[in-house]
């Protein structure tokens, strides 16, 4: 990646979700992205509007989102799988 980016330049996301499907995932996509320099912006962060995050911005709050948001699909699929 750092030889296509310019530090700075933006990957834009429109949910937390979106950065990864997990929040391991999540954590590995956006320092992946920050290593090539790169900003990750995210359209809606738990219904607070979007956010931009930068290479030594605390992540913790956001990565636990993930977590939070991907058990919450996990557990929807499961209920509907269930209910057929």
């Amino acid at each position: 990646m750092n030889l296509l980016q310019h530090v700075g330049d933006q990957v834009f996301f429109a949910n937390p979700l979106c950065v990864g499907f997990s929040e391991k995932h999540a954590r590995s996509t956006v320092e992946g992205l920050f290593d090539a320099g790169l900003v990750v912006y995210v359209h809606s962060v738990k219904g607070n509007g979007p956010a931009l995050y930068q290479k030594g911005d605390d992540m913790t709050e956001f990565y636990e989102g993930v977590g939070l948001m991907a058990n919450a699909k996990h557990q929807s699929a499961h209920r509907k799988r269930r209910i057929r």
